[in-house]
């Protein structure tokens, strides 16, 4: 699993603006959550859970391309500079919102913020917005360029969408970190519309690799036998 992940991690850099495919490092973080981030040094942690949500892999590839592309677009160093700017006890808080929702995902980052002021969470939240419409933009790019379906960036945003009217207060982790809102997602359609239409057919090693994850969630394999059956 974990070098199927890092040879789709390198075939989307290399399909990217990056020239160092060697500084970045893929993994599947084996959790249930539904979530991905991009954490310091181009380490880039997919979910296992987000990894059985997705229907093909170009969905993969769509969410892996969008983390890269907050690597390459320096939003993390960008986000630290902006704190740096700030006075002392606002960049502290910032900085541990920066870190935490980097590493851990979106709560504790949101816990962090809030001991600080109004205004300065919502400059994050802006900022934040920002920085996800641009790795949509460039992500889809990267999409087109390694030969995937570009239109899979907005089909996963409109069903992960669908999850948030669905989800009362219980949000998945991603939707908290990758708020997808109607505008965000016609606008990933849009771009998407701007490439020729690709069918991408998923690898082997895709279906192999989220069924492996599969069984894992089994409690027992009577219930894997009766799945796959």
């Amino acid at each position: 699993a974990r070098e199927d992940i890092q040879s789709l991690g390198r075939k989307l850099v290399q399909a990217s603006d990056e020239d160092n495919a060697g500084d970045f490092h893929f993994f599947i973080v084996d959790n249930p959550r539904i979530n991905a981030f991009a954490g310091p040094g181009g380490h880039i942690g997919i979910f296992s859970g987000l990894f059985l949500t997705t229907q093909s892999e170009s969905e993969l590839a769509a969410v892996v391309a969008h983390e890269i592309a907050h690597v390459t677009q320096k939003h993390l160093m960008r986000a630290f500079h902006q704190a740096s700017q700030l006075s002392v006890p606002s960049a502290a808080v910032l900085l541990a919102a920066i870190v935490l929702g980097a590493t851990v995902g979106g709560d504790a980052a949101i816990a962090a913020a809030a001991t600080g002021q109004a205004a300065l969470i919502q400059n994050q939240i802006n900022f934040t917005r920002s920085n996800e419409k641009e790795a949509d933009r460039v992500g889809i790019n990267t999409l087109a360029e390694s030969s995937f379906d570009t239109h899979a960036m907005p089909v996963f945003f409109e069903r992960m969408g669908r999850a948030n009217r669905s989800y009362a207060s219980e949000l998945p982790e991603f939707l908290r970190t990758h708020p997808v809102t109607t505008n965000r997602i016609a606008d990933s359609l849009a771009r998407a519309d701007q490439y020729p239409y690709r069918q991408h057919r998923d690898s082997l090693h895709y279906h192999l690799v989220k069924n492996l994850i599969r069984v894992k969630n089994f409690s027992n394999p009577v219930e894997a036998e009766k799945f796959f059956s």
